[in-house]
């Protein structure tokens, strides 16, 4: 069975004793709120719901609870779209499409919005999860342009393509096991091979009995240096320690360094930050090196 890796769900590079599976977990809770604001109404007719004196619902649907179905190893992506959004691709996105997760704006900075007494070059942020197109950043600005009678805007999108419930019935969870190969203990550093899926040029068949694709390995190596770079401890603690060095040795690159490792693997190296982590490491208890996160099966 090939393993078709989705690079943005790997949850982790972690240190382990035991070789252990990765949990998908469990079925997310959600609720759903209906729209404060009836849509449709022609440019111009459009108004706020008042709240209080100062306030007015916001005229989206929203879901109080939207981010808090985000995984652990959507977080950080999460936090680099609001902290660095002009990273993101800008995508022109209907109105109608958008779930808030909050419930209010300010009547009074909405109508500004509106009618252009503020204006900005910043974009909204809208976050695409669990099927919805979720307002990130920039309520305001969105909610001016409802009411100005836009139909759409242009925003930054981030799409976490989020594990689907066909994925959880696969139980297509995977996680491979390596040695620690070096350590430097006065600057706490750990390297090894986070992943071996060549030798000899023969696909590596891993303890449950699946390989993974050279290109598939390079794409979820790269994603984890983008948007995670979070070491993890036996797959159940994420932030232990922090990425310092990360290469994926495939063929034509090792050509181009005129080297030969006889098989295509990515190296890893992680300054080690917690303490009790780095005792277990000194004394033996974290041995091995372990990729672990969620892969959809295909039949090969």
């Amino acid at each position: 069975m090939t393993l078709r890796m989705f690079a943005d769900v790997m949850k982790d590079v972690t240190a382990t004793g035991v070789h252990t599976r990765t949990a998908i977990g469990n079925e997310r809770r959600r609720r759903r709120f209906e729209p404060t604001i009836k849509r449709g109404l022609p440019p111009g007719g459009r108004t706020l719901k008042p709240m209080d004196s100062e306030r007015s619902h916001v005229p989206f649907p929203w879901n109080s609870g939207a981010l808090a179905t985000l995984r652990p190893d959507q977080v950080p992506r999460f936090l680099g779209a609001l902290t660095d959004p002009h990273l993101l691709p800008v995508r022109d996105v209907k109105l109608s499409s958008l779930t808030a997760v909050q419930n209010r704006v300010d009547t009074a900075k909405t109508k500004a919005w509106a009618t252009g007494n503020i204006v900005s070059d910043k974009l909204p942020v809208v976050v695409k999860l669990n099927g919805e197109h979720v307002i990130a950043d920039g309520h305001h600005r969105l909610a001016g342009a409802w009411l100005r009678g836009d139909d759409t805007a242009r925003v930054h999108v981030l799409d976490l393509h989020p594990v689907t419930n066909a994925m959880k019935r696969s139980n297509a969870t995977w996680s491979t096991p390596l040695d620690v190969r070096k350590m430097e203990p006065d600057r706490q550093l750990i390297f090894g091979w986070a992943s071996v899926v060549e030798k000899a040029g023969v696909p590596v068949i891993d303890s449950q009995g699946d390989i993974i694709p050279v290109h598939e390995l390079e794409e979820a190596a790269y994603d984890f240096v983008l948007h995670s770079r979070q070491h993890g401890d036996m797959h159940n603690q994420v932030g232990v320690g922090r990425l310092v060095e990360s290469m994926v040795f495939t063929v034509e690159k090792q050509a181009a360094l005129g080297i030969n490792l006889g098989m295509v693997a990515w190296w890893t190296g992680f300054r080690v930050d917690s303490p009790e982590c780095w005792a277990a490491h000194k004394r033996g208890d974290r041995p091995e090196f372990s990729i672990g996160g969620q892969a959809i099966p295909i039949i090969t």
